[in-house]
């Protein structure tokens, strides 16, 4: 392969594992459970792709029966999710294919992703993946999550690739945003789930899973 493309971030969430679903629980039961509140599909697609410390940050202005200190409340949600999503961890289909590919053609990987890192390093393990990526960098690794470009010029700079030369796969529009905010030369959109409705119009390609990333495609980039 011709390298147009140096180097290649990757989110987690919806692109190489889908454990929106188990995010949405955590937060549901924990809230239920905890406080009393009602956490619904609506108030979560307002948070898809950003920390849980923004999340909580928000939900303590609406509900002020929400006293607990952040990293409290973080540890408990977390605790949540991880009893939830270790009955059903698996990858996304065409994931190690294409990253056995990206490894193939000597093109370096990140992996950035606004989820804390314990969460982080329990996917990574669990799905055996950390071997595909040089560098992993997650929430707790900046000050500001997506949209915010934190998490990929952390990325890039972990590459030592300038981001004019990394392409990113996402797929929610935060992350999106975020992509071309730090000044990623290309972004793939992935949407699933419940980032379908999502606007990618800032992506440079749209696709419906990784399997449709095809070294044709890749070669087509300019």
């Amino acid at each position: 392969m011709d390298k147009v493309v140096r180097a290649v971030i990757s989110d987690m969430d919806g692109v190489i594992v889908n454990s929106e679903a188990e995010h949405f629980l955590s937060f549901q039961r924990m809230l239920r459970l905890d406080y009393g509140i009602d956490y619904t599909h609506q108030n979560d697609k307002e948070f898809l792709g950003t920390t849980d410390a923004y999340v909580f940050t928000i939900l303590k202005q609406r509900y002020p029966e929400i006293t607990e200190p952040m990293d409290h409340l973080i540890k408990r949600r977390t605790s949540l999710f991880i009893d939830i999503f270790k009955q059903y961890a698996k990858p996304l289909p065409c994931v190690e294919t294409l990253f056995n590919y990206f490894k193939k053609e000597n093109i370096p990987m990140a992996l950035g992703t606004s989820a804390s890192k314990y969460v982080m390093n329990f996917n990574l393990d669990t799905l055996k993946l950390r071997s595909y990526f040089k560098a992993v960098v997650c929430a707790d690794d900046v000050k500001q999550g997506k949209p915010a470009p934190d998490i990929f010029l952390e990325c890039a700079k972990r590459l030592e690739v300038d981001p004019h030369s990394i392409l990113v796969l996402e797929d929610s529009q935060y992350g999106v945003q975020a992509a071309k905010a730090a000044g990623m030369r290309w972004c793939i959109a992935i949407p699933c789930g419940p980032t379908l409705k999502h606007d990618m119009s800032q992506a440079d390609h749209t696709v419906k899973s990784l399997c449709d990333i095809t070294p044709e495609l890749l070669h087509s980039l300019q």
